[in-house]
């Protein structure tokens, strides 16, 4: 019996982190997507654009976490370099 709940508890626990990282990666997605069509040479509205650096920004400043904040800049770059692209023109 004692298996038992202890094999229930590790699934709930298991679950939890698994919704935990689908809400952060829901919250990522406004910043890091355009980024990746942008990479991938796909095209977003300037609306989009708007809001993806206003998303990365926010981003940035919310998190401590390393790995996160390599990829955030990263995707902040590329939307920064869309922009200036797209205000020379």
């Amino acid at each position: 019996m004692l298996r038992f709940i202890f094999a229930l508890f590790l699934a709930c626990a298991a679950l939890h982190v698994t919704d935990s990282a689908r809400a952060a990666a829901l919250d990522l997605a406004p910043c890091v997507d355009p980024a990746t069509i942008i990479e991938a040479g796909g095209t977003v509205s300037d609306k989009q654009l708007a809001v993806a650096q206003s998303a990365c920004a926010r981003l940035l400043q919310s998190t401590q976490d390393e790995k996160l904040l390599t990829w955030l800049k990263a995707a902040a770059s590329n939307l920064a370099s869309e922009a200036k692209r797209r205000s020379k023109n």
